[in-house]
């Protein structure tokens, strides 16, 4: 087992769940709707390519634990299904790790 694998995970979704009180998830969640004036194919389509850059920048998980939080609260101001979109944010957090490094490092 590798503690300080643990450790970062742990300490990343401590960080996620102070960050949620503060309301900025809600605020990028209205601010994507907004912008994609609320349909799904489009917020599908912008949630892929956010969710891959943001991937390619940082570590696939801290991708995630980032974007599925502001993800569930969008999905449901549109009363829409979540598997589809979860999906999407899995395969693209893996298509945008494998762009650098960094999103997705080698193990030793």
């Amino acid at each position: 087992m590798d503690w300080s694998t643990i450790a970062l995970l742990f300490s990343m979704m401590v960080m996620i769940s102070i960050t949620q009180r503060t309301g900025i998830f809600e605020f990028i969640a209205l601010w994507m709707i907004k912008r994609v004036s609320g349909k799904p194919v489009a917020l599908f389509f912008w949630i892929g390519i956010l969710t891959a850059v943001g991937s390619a920048l940082l570590d696939n998980v801290t991708t995630v634990l980032l974007l599925v939080p502001v993800l569930l609260h969008m999905i449901k101001q549109l009363n829409l299904r979540a598997f589809p979109y979860l999906v999407n944010v899995i395969i693209s957090s893996n298509v945008g790790g494998t762009a650098t490094m960094i999103g997705d490092p080698p193990i030793l």
